[in-house]
């Protein structure tokens, strides 16, 4: 299927490039322009000097303003070029996952549980998974909350629907989620410095501020005003000076320690911090309409100012990082000193509230990787409908994760406290039914559009039973683990939690008879609790359950047809039970047999 949203994609492509372009030809010529500021600064002073001392400073002051204004322009144009290569970078995924690639992103490997209800056996996490396929998240929050979403299984109605209204504006502002994605890709976060602010929002700095550095701080900048002053009337030898100069050194070398250690915590994060409160503006300044997204905008105003406050008051303290800046700053300033009492200032606001803020980011790129997803592939997707106590129907439900190639879709109806026996051949299609639907209800759940024509259900908790292995670590049997797994939904079942279930191939680990009768009765008391699923089996003799309970079980199954020595699928779903097998086939063809 073609996507028109290529077409928006290629369309942005080709502006982001020119823009690039653009930019990288201003930088170059800044370059130049800061060489011939940088050289002007010695050659005005140079040429000036024996004109009048006087005019020399005055005009090599100019030179040396001039030269730093070029310095901030070439650190202006350097974070434009990477913001508009952030977000080209953004809209070639985009262009790329249209193709059948997966994005070049953060798969989600560190969310994979192979002990969840269902993520471990729908492919949630992971490379070439559901996560890897959705995740334009930039920040690890806004991972986490994009995997939470798709694991915690919420059921709330009112909670789904207004996450599904939420994604549906953000999904008419794409250009806005491009900028949102750029400014948080210029972050560049890693989790240990994530983790690092949000230890230091608890703490803050160590280095107490008292009354007497409190002081110090204030008494410092006049004792070197005067004492230049006396030194320029020579009222003190040049001796004397240069000791009283430095003693306020004193005092910063006293404190060193600590201050290492305060600076060590946020030391050159001012970009990051800048980044932080680029996207937070960026939320502010735009008009929302659904209640979700007003709700998450409320606390980015004041987000933002203090990110911006944040971010100078570190790159202020970065200036410790030049030696000969340093030494004078804190000479004439104790500039550590009063870069940390304006932090301590900053933490008493704000400090409280980061963790919260980043949470708020969070929930705005996982709202928006949802938003991308919805646009990009708009013409196979449907928002679904929940309703309380209704019976699931989806008609030509498709798999996410091939939307860009060809695939047969299928449709089920099943009852609020029904089960599907679906039979079938080999590769006939059984499991990745399951998977479909599994894959489906979980997006549904996670307030993100679903693959299909429509979509109607009862938001359930979900729970599967698909692929369990041996653990050799704990000495724990394939069998015995499905068993274990079982044990765990009944326990679940009998706690009156209503259930949608997914069971493929109950029982592999025992014998043929021993796997019939258990399955029969396994089956059989599901149906005593609040719940619907459905069960892949290779056991025909399952499907005679629905003799003993019509109104509650259908048979299901997806055929092969064997002729001129060949296997043919066409994995469409039918109702009945499977007459043709092909395991034996299958093994005399490849010479097993």
């Amino acid at each position: 299927m073609k996507y028109k949203s290529i077409d928006h994609f290629n369309a942005r492509k080709a502006i982001l490039l020119e823009a690039l372009a653009k930019v990288k030809k201003q930088i170059a010529i800044n370059v130049t322009l800061r060489l011939i500021a940088f050289v002007a600064v010695f050659l005005v002073f140079y040429w000036t000097q024996d004109v009048s001392m006087g005019l020399a400073i005055g005009l090599t002051l100019v030179a040396i303003a001039l030269f730093l204004a070029v310095v901030r322009r070439s650190s202006k144009l350097s974070r434009e070029k990477n913001f508009i290569a952030a977000r080209l970078f953004y809209v070639e995924q985009q262009i790329s996952v249209i193709a059948g690639k997966m994005p070049d992103v953060d798969t989600g490997s560190e969310f994979t549980n192979s002990d969840h209800d269902f993520s471990h056996d729908l492919d949630l996490f992971g490379p070439s998974s559901v996560f890897h396929l959705l995740n334009r998240t930039t920040l690890s929050h806004g991972a986490s909350a994009l995997a939470e979403a798709l694991s915690a299984n919420t059921t709330d109605i009112d909670e789904l629907e207004s996450r599904q209204v939420a994604v549906a504006e953000l999904t008419e502002k794409i250009d806005w989620c491009e900028e949102l994605y750029g400014h948080g890709r210029l972050v560049n976060e890693e989790k240990a410095q994530v983790n690092q602010l949000v230890a230091w929002s608890k703490t803050g700095p160590e280095l107490v501020i008292s009354a007497l550095l409190k002081a110090f701080i204030y008494i410092v900048p006049v004792y070197q005003l005067l004492l230049c002053t006396a030194y320029g009337m020579d009222l003190i030898g040049s001796g004397l000076f240069t000791i009283m100069l430095l003693a306020p050194l004193s005092i910063v070398g006293s404190n060193l320690k600590q201050i290492n250690a305060d600076y060590a915590q946020l030391g050159k994060q001012h970009a990051a911090l800048a980044s932080y409160g680029s996207m937070l503006e960026k939320i502010d300044s735009t008009d929302f309409k659904s209640a979700r997204l007003t709700t998450l905008q409320k606390p980015c105003q004041d987000a933002a100012n203090a990110f911006r406050k944040l971010s100078k008051i570190m790159s202020a303290f970065d200036n410790r990082n030049n030696m000969l800046m340093g030494v004078v700053l804190n000479m004439f300033l104790l500039w550590d000193i009063l870069c940390i009492f304006r932090l301590r200032k900053w933490h008493a606001v704000y400090g409280p509230s980061i963790k919260s803020w980043l949470e708020t980011l969070g929930q705005w790129e996982r709202s928006s990787s949802m938003a991308l997803y919805s646009f990009t592939f708009a013409e196979s997707l449907v928002t679904p409908i929940f309703e309380k106590n209704c019976d699931l129907k989806a008609v030509d439900l498709g798999h996410p994760l091939m939307l860009t190639k060809p695939r047969v879709d299928n449709s089920i109806e099943l009852g609020i406290h029904d089960f599907a026996i679906i039979t079938g051949a080999n590769m006939a299609g059984k499991s990745t039914f399951l998977r479909t639907l599994g894959v489906n209800m979980v997006m549904a759940m996670a307030g993100a559009q679903v693959v299909a024509k429509s979509m109607k259900m009862e938001a359930r908790q979900l729970y599967s039973s698909m692929r369990t292995s041996d653990s050799l670590q704990s000495d724990e049997s394939y069998f015995y683990n499905e068993l274990k797994r079982l044990h765990l939904l009944i326990n679940s079942l009998e706690e009156k939690k209503s259930r949608f279930i997914i069971l493929d191939e109950i029982l592999k680990g025992t014998n043929s008879k021993d796997k019939a009768e258990g399955s029969f009765r396994f089956v059989e008391k599901l149906l005593g609790y609040d719940v619907s699923g459905v069960v892949a089996t290779h056991d025909l003799s399952l499907c005679e359950i629905q003799s003993k309970y019509p109104d509650r079980i259908q048979n299901l199954y997806f055929d092969v047809e064997i002729s001129n020595d060949d296997l043919s699928f066409d994995y469409t779903l039918r109702p009945g039970v499977c007459s043709n097998m092909n395991a034996t086939f299958l093994m005399e063809k490849m010479g097993i047999v």
